[in-house]
């Protein structure tokens, strides 16, 4: 009995303990305090910023029960320690203090608290967790560097940081985590190199670095990661080749390289036994040329991704994908290839489940396409398939989704596209499909159906019945008209309805309440829907509503207010009459509301309530009646705007359709720098903007708006604000477009606006402003337009400081003159109505004359340039500058102006229309410029105008009649332009006031309007240089004539010369020259009677003059060229006053009579190609300046007399003459600008000493000239021509001509230089040069790639030659010296002359001893017509590039060692007319283009591997087979024809592959799921 009762006894004791246990908690005191301390820290919100509906866990925690059977908690079973932490998606809000109680939980093995907003940075306490085995912190919108304390969390397993904002790189600590195996770093915004720290954490099986800002390359040896199973790194700028020991890893199955900078060539490696890859994915690359077919080694694939890879229009072999026959997707979108696909070729893969074959040329036979089965998803963007539905679909029984938009398909969509059971996603978007066959309900019949895209298409009625099931609807731009159907409202699951740029009618149907649960994108814009927006309508999970551009009426609905879901509203150009809705501030996700172009009153502040739209980012209220004064603080609170951090919710994709941050392409119209825009699709994330203009507001412009940093536009123009602008505006630094103008604001424009380096618009006009517009960059590169109407501005000297500094100022102008550098002298602290040029008005201060003519001005004029803020100027000269621009339009801002003169300022372009509102004008002078097409019509506005010089301007077209309307002109100037047809024949005495006209130089034909004769007031009239044609008549002269110069030479006149020009008594200069009077000679006698005649031009007239002949009037200028005389006129003896003579082109003998060098006031001579002979004698002559002496036959020395001529400028001696150079040359060396001594005989050396500073032109080619170029040279800084060619000079290259900032021709042609012409000491640039010959010299060396970099007049369209007419007599407007060089064109040898090296650019190196290859950048010469570089030793190949010299018409590459093919692009160079590449070791076919094979076979022989026509070697057969088979796939891509695959794999892969479409861009996630 004891011992029974003893034993019971026991029992119940241990019972008791046992039960007694239960009950004590396991979780320790120290860790539930820890817990709840951790809970309190934060505060717990309804929504995560993602959206997704999470667990609020810590409110669950209760005080007095067991923290280890807490939501979220597991605990040691034995310590009672917390070891696993788990609240990811609690709705945690708040930082994550370094002191947080969570650290004091020491034992902690797994921490997971992702997806919580913890807003702050990741405190180092994180390293206090030592035995951390897990941690993952991804989505918690962490920031700041990545502690480097996680270096202690040595147990470290699994790392998720992955979506959040971190700065910098990857600690290098990170590599103490050696038993890593999981790192999640995706979207974590690090930056920086690989983190080559992860090569020493072996135990790695996952990297993902996805979307980071990652560059640079990829180590090259990444064999340490052994264990390596994953790694992705998509959306990085990861540059370099992909290394090939990453697919040599043993365990890799997973590779996801997409959306980075790799290139070329992908090497597998040499991989022994069969890889273990699964997944491949390299989209969006730089990857060029064909794609590798070792890739069908990857024989393990069921997922590979080559989107985007640029085959560069080449072939593809679709077989090699063949081998990969696990593949079950496969993506070859984009790929740039020019092969036309039969996509039955992917029949044999019979697992394939989703394929993508976008922007590929496909070929459809409905007969023979034979697709792997099952087929889940097939998307055929633009694959150019055209006319009818692509039949071969009928039987694709398991299609899930369906995308074939982007193509040419017409007609009606088939009946039977509605029958195939499992389709759920159909986009037939962008094609010409117009309607639906069979009845109104077919598509009904798809009872799965998810989404339908049928927008950009022509569908019309009848409207579409859906089934119920249809969830998105995109119809947009299409054809339906009428009511909107009342069936739609049967959609009850309907999600998205997009109905935009149609042509419905009627009200918006207020059926639309049945979507009031589910619709969340209502898209009605654009259409003609009238009457109110009903409340009903409103569906209060709408997130985007745009019914902008209709004619909706009445209020705003009041139920948008339940719309809290609501990011987009658009309810612009309207007629909705309402008060500003108060109440959409209580929408927390609005982020665009545009009320624009409506009729909305009244004030936008309430008082005593809150005005702020915090998450608002574009408002727009412009074009309303809204009024009222904005209180100072009213844009406090805008938090959006003035936060640097993004807050747009992107709207998670339903569709591929849809752009990448899922939005339906939302659009509003905007006002930007003064242009209307439309803003589309993703530019929303980033575009802050605010529009108040067009509206009645009052008051100060609130000083809150400095609060709103990341506005880029800001318009509050054409209200009523008074008072200043805030300086602080200046906080606004992305501001881009700044616009205030039309309101009443005062005082001055805030200098500190200047410091808005994007400001690149704005706009103050229409105000009250006073004071100096202020300095700054952004504020002085406006239009004067943006100030303009602003009484109290005043910036005159700043306008003209500003205007200075807009141009550089060099030594000699456009004309190489030295000019009078006025801005030089100007100073910023003196009275700018004090300085050189500047005129100001005695009473205002106002600048109203600017006189910069041969300034050195060198820039552009640019359209906003400060000139145009001087408004009072009444007479502006620029002329003889280097504006070298186009006219802006913003002349016309100088609506004062009288006088013009912009002459020779290298001008372009058209002529502004705008100079029609210069209304004041009176003097107008645009001559010698570049201006292209006819005299704008606005032209005849200008009423006023007496004096028009448009001579040398590159005017086109007929007579300009309204000219003919200009009553008051005095002057017409149109010389030396492209002009044509016939002068008005009745008109031209409207001209009544006419006293100059001048035409000469132009394509005018026909009679001369004999009324030109009778206007009273003409004196002078030059009609010479054109194609008019007789009879001459003079008309009807009744009162004594005032005609005093008449220049009619060089026309198409035959017969005799008219005696009625005896009319004309008082003449003063005549010119006939080259009248045709056929044989017969012609009396110079018939002149005697014009008494007054001191000029006369009869060249090309057969003369007859009699030695006894005496002319009565004393002549300055006779020009007798060419007129078959035979002795030396003797009456010229006595002509005392003659200051020009020609004679040239004649027969004349002998020697030059003495008595021509005592004629007193004689200046120009010139006797050119005659038969003058024996030796020239010159005597002593001040006066003459010019001498052209050549083509004579002159022998001996030149004489030293001639050295006399103390005031020679132009000296022109090409005869037989010999001996040396005359040293005393030197005598001119502050005078001679030409000097031609070409084809001569001369010997000896070039003496340094001749070499005047100011010579332009230097011609001694074609003699024996020994020695050194003499390098006195580099003085002449106005040398523009130089030809030492065929001499026997013997130097090295002269780099130092580069310094001559106007050499434009330079051949040292056939002479002895010799040594490399690359400058040792870096880069040479030739500016202005044109024409470059060194050939047949002894030049060697490597041309670096760089050579022919900053040869600018190569490689631009705008002129560079300068003006050289200035250089002659007075009174000789033609350059009657001829420059002329011998070029190698096209194989022969050609002589340029005179006008041709305006246009003529050649480079000649050839038969010299260069190496290397051809330079890369000769293909940056882009005018050059010549380019020969044969006889030398060129290696390496023949650049493609060569492609963009479109002007060349002569290429030589002959007699070097290139090698590979001819580059097929040069066949595109239209003008190539004659190219040699023979004797070379070129090889391969020839190409076919026309350019090439129009060839003579000659141009391509010496090259033994070449074949094709036109050589006789015919190319192998597979070559030609190759050859065949491309032109055959050229031809079928005009035809276009279209194939597709089909297939079927159920449940898992259907699923997968469903969510890679939704998730768009992030198809990553589909292999990582699979894997």
């Amino acid at each position: 009995m004891t011992i029974w009762s003893f034993c019971l006894i026991l029992f119940l004791s241990n019972s008791i303990l046992v039960l007694a246990s239960h009950v004590r908690h396991l979780c320790r005191a120290d860790q539930k305090n820890a817990l709840l301390e951790f809970k309190n820290e934060f505060y717990v919100q309804e929504l995560i910023s993602n959206g997704i509906v999470g667990d609020k866990k810590t409110e669950k925690w209760r005080n007095n029960t067991d923290c280890c059977t807490w939501d979220g908690i597991s605990c040691d079973p034995k310590t009672g320690k917390v070891v696993e932490l788990d609240l990811m998606n609690s709705f945690l809000n708040g930082p994550l203090r370094y002191d947080s109680s969570l650290f004091r939980l020491q034992h902690l093995h797994s921490l997971d608290l992702r997806s919580n907003n913890f807003s702050g940075t990741l405190p180092d306490s994180i390293g206090n967790l030592k035995h951390l085995r897990v941690l993952r912190l991804g989505d918690c919108n962490l920031f700041g560097k990545i502690p480097s304390s996680l270096r202690n969390l040595t147990y470290l397993a699994n790392l998720d940081l992955s979506v959040n904002d971190f700065t910098g790189e990857l600690p290098d600590s990170m590599g103490h985590l050696n038993k890593l195996t999981e790192l999640h770093l995706g979207s974590a915004k690090l930056s920086g190199k690989f983190p080559s720290v992860l090569l020493n954490m072996s135990e790695l099986t996952l990297i993902n670095l996805d979307s980071n800002q990652f560059e640079g390359m990829l180590p090259s040896n990444m064999s340490s990661l052994s264990k390596l199973v994953q790694f992705e790194v998509t959306g990085n700028s990861f540059s370099g080749s992909i290394p090939s020991s990453l697919f040599m890893l043993p365990s890799l199955t997973t590779l996801v390289l997409g959306r980075n900078n790799f290139n070329g060539p992908l090497d597998f490696g040499n991989m022994s036994s069969p890889s273990n890859l699964v997944v491949l994915s390299l989209l969006e690359n730089n990857f060029n040329g064909p794609i590798p077919k070792s890739i069908s080694k990857l024989v393990g694939l069921f997922y590979l991704d080559l989107s985007l890879w640029n085959t560069e229009r080449g072939m593809v072999d679709f077989n090699i994908f063949l081998q990969l026959e696990s593949l079950t997707f496969l993506d070859l979108s984009y790929i740039n290839t020019r092969s036309t696909l039969d996509v039955s070729i992917f029949s044999p893969l019979l697992l394939l489940a989703y394929l993508d074959l976008s922007g590929i040329n496909l070929k459809i036979s409905s007969s023979t396409v034979s697709l792997p089965s099952p087929m889940g998803t097939l998307i055929l963007t633009s694959c150019n398939i055209f006319s009818e539905f692509p039949k071969f679909l009928e039987n694709q029984t398991t299609l899930y989704y369906l995308d074939i938009s982007a193509n040419r398909i017409e007609g009606q969509v088939p009946e039977w596209l509605w029958s195939l059971p499992d389709l759920r996603y159909v986009n037939i978007s962008q094609n010409s499909l117009s309607g639906f066959e069979g009845p109104v309900d077919v598509i009904q019949r798809c009872g799965k159906l998810i989404m339908l895209d049928i927008s950009s298409n022509a569908f019309h009625h009848p409207f579409p019945l859906l089934p119920n099931s249809t969830t998105i609807f995109l119809a947009s731009d299409n054809r339906f008209s009428g009511e909107v159907p009342r069936a739609i409202c049967k959609l009850v699951s309907l999600d998205t309805l997009v109905l935009s740029n149609n042509n419905f009618n009627g009200s918006i149907p207020r059926c639309f309440e049945n979507f009031n649960t589910t619709l969340s994108v209502l898209h009605l814009r654009n259409n003609n829907f009238s009457g109110t927006f009903p409340e009903e309508s409103i569906s209060e999970h709408l997130r985007s509503v745009d019914v902008g551009r209709n004619r909706l009426s009445g209020e705003l609905p009041k139920s948008l207010i339940n719309c809290t879901r609501l990011e987009f509203l658009n309810v612009e150009d309207n007629r909705i009459s309402d008060k500003f809705p108060f109440w959409l501030r209580s929408l927390p996700s609005l982020q665009i509301l545009v009320l624009r172009s409506n009729e909305f009153h009244g004030p936008i502040y309430f008082p005593g309530e809150s005005s702020s739209f915090n998450k608002l980012r574009i408002f727009d209220i412009s074009e309303n009646r809204f009024s009222g004064v904005l209180p100072s603080d009213y844009f406090a609170g805008w938090s959006a705007m003035s936060s640097v951090v993004d807050i747009v919710d992107v709207i998670p994709s339903r569709y591929a359709g849809r752009d990448d941050s899922g939005n339906y392409q939302n659009s509003v119209t905007m006002t930007f720098k003064g242009l209307t825009w439309k803003l589309v699709g993703s530019v929303f994330a980033i575009y802050k903007t605010m529009d108040v203009s067009g509206n009645k507001f009052e008051g100060g412009i609130p000083e809150s708006i400095a609060l709103l940093k990341e506005l880029i536009v800001l318009n509050m123009s054409n209200n009523g604000f008074t008072s200043s602008i805030p300086p602080a505006l200046s906080n606004l630094t992305d501001l881009e477009s700044l616009d205030l103008s039309k309101n009443k604001l005062s005082g001055k424009i805030p200098p500190e606006l200047g410091k808005l380096t994007f400001l690149a618009q704005m706009n103050f006009s229409y105000n009250r402003l006073e004071g100096p517009i202020p300095h700054g960059t952004q504020i002085q590169s406006q239009k004067s337009s943006s100030f303009a109407e602003n009484l109290g501005l005043c910036d005159q000297r700043n306008a003209l400081w500003e205007f200075k500094n807009e141009f550089y100022v060099q030594e000699f102008n456009s004309n190489g003159i030295i000019g009078d550098k006025k801005t030089e002298k100007w100073r910023n602290t003196t009275d700018c109505c004090s300085w050189d040029g500047v005129s100001c008005d005695p009473k205002t201060g106002k600048v109203v004359e600017l006189d910069l003519g041969f300034n050195n001005l060198n820039g552009p004029l640019r359209f906003n340039s400060s000139l145009f803020r001087l408004q009072h100027l009444q007479s502006l000269d620029l002329s003889f500058n280097y504006l070298s621009g186009i006219l802006p339009d913003s002349i016309n801002n100088l609506k004062y102006l009288r006088d013009l003169d912009l002459r020779g300022c290298k001008l372009f372009g058209k002529f502004p229309s705008s100079l029609g509102n210069l209304s004041h004008l009176t003097n107008l002078d645009l001559s010698d410029n570049e201006f292209t097409g006819q005299l704008p019509d606005s032209m005849g506005y200008l009423n006023k105008l007496t004096e028009l010089d448009l001579r040398s301007t590159m005017l086109s077209g007929n007579f300009p009649r309204v000219l003919l309307n200009l009553s008051s002109l005095i002057s017409i100037d149109l010389s030396s332009n492209q002009l044509k047809g016939m002068l008005p024949s009745n008109n031209m005495s409207s001209l009544s006031k006419l006293k100059s006209f001048m035409i000469s130089g132009n394509s005018f034909y026909g009679t001369i309007p004999s009324s030109l004769f009778t206007i009273p007031s003409l004196t002078r009239l030059d009609l010479s240089r054109n194609d008019f044609t007789g009879p001459l008549e003079i008309g009807n002269i009744s009162s004594q004539p005032n005609l005093r110069y008449l220049y009619i030479g060089e026309n198409s006149f035959n017969g005799p010369i008219p005696r009625s020009i005896s009319k004309l008594v008082v003449l003063s200069d005549l010119s006939l020259s080259f009248w045709n009077t056929g044989r017969s000679i012609n009396d110079f006698s018939i002149f005697l009677h014009l008494k007054s005649l001191t000029s006369l031009d009869l060249s090309g007239i057969n003369l007859k003059i009699s030695s006894t002949l005496h002319f009565p009037s004393p002549i300055a200028e006779l020009i007798i060229s060419s007129c078959n005389i035979s002795e030396f006129p003797k009456f010229i003896q006595n002509q005392t006053s003659l200051q020009v003579l020609d004679i040239s082109a004649n027969q004349i003998e002998g020697q030059i009579p003495e008595w021509l060098w005592s004629l007193p006031e004689l200046g120009y001579v010139n006797i050119a190609h005659n038969s003058f002979s024996g030796e020239l004698t010159i005597l002593p002559n001040s006066t003459i300046s010019y001498f052209i002496g050549s083509d004579n036959q002159f022998s001996g020395e030149i004489p030293r007399s001639i050295c006399k001529l103390v005031s020679l400028w132009t000296l022109v001696l090409s005869n037989n003459f010999s001996g040396p150079i005359p040293r005393c040359l030197e005598n001119f060396n502050s005078s001679l600008w030409i000097l031609h001594l070409r084809n001569n005989s001369l010997s000896g050396v070039i003496p340094e000493e001749i070499i005047s500073d100011r010579l332009r032109s230097l011609d001694v080619g074609r003699n024996w000239l020994s020695g050194q170029l003499p390098k006195s040279l580099i003085n002449c800084t106005r040398l523009e021509f130089l030809n030492v060619e065929d001499n026997q000079i013997k130097d090295n290259f002269p780099f130092w001509l580069s310094l001559l900032p106007y050499l434009q021709i330079l051949v040292l042609r056939s002479n002895e230089f010799f040594g490399p012409i690359a400058s040792p000491g870096g880069s040479m640039s030739f500016p202005n040069l044109r024409i470059f010959d060194i050939s047949e010299n002894r030049f060697s060396g490597v041309l670096p790639s760089d050579y022919f970099v900053g040869w600018s007049a190569m490689s631009s369209v705008v002129g560079t030659v300068y003006n050289m007419q200035m250089i002659l007599a007075p009174g000789i407007t033609q350059e009657l010296y001829h420059k002329s060089v011998f070029v190698t064109n096209k194989g022969s040898n050609m002589e340029l002359v005179g006008s041709v090296f305006k246009i003529y650019k050649t480079i000649d190196v050839s038969g010299n001893k260069f190496q290397g290859g051809i330079p890369e950048s000769i293909a940056l010469l882009k005018e050059l017509i010549v380019l020969n570089m044969s006889n030398n030793a060129f290696t390496g190949h023949i650049l493609p590039s060569l492609s963009n010299l479109s002007n060349l018409q002569s290429l030589d590459l002959s007699q070097n060692r290139l090698s590979g093919g001819i580059p097929t692009e040069l066949g595109k160079l239209t003008f190539l007319g004659w190219m040699n590449f023979s004797y070379n070791r070129l090889e391969g076919p020839i190409p076919h283009a026309t350019q090439i094979q129009s060839q003579n076979s000659s141009s391509f022989t010496g090259n033994p591997g070449l074949c094709g026509v036109p050589l006789q070697e015919i190319c192998n057969r597979e070559e030609e087979t190759t050859q065949e088979q491309d032109e055959k796939e050229e031809e079928d891509q005009v035809f276009s024809w279209i194939a597709a695959a089909i297939g079927y794999i159920p449940g898992l892969f259907c699923g997968l592959t469903i969510g890679h479409i939704l998730t768009s861009h992030r198809r990553y996630l589909f292999m990582r799921t699979i894997h």
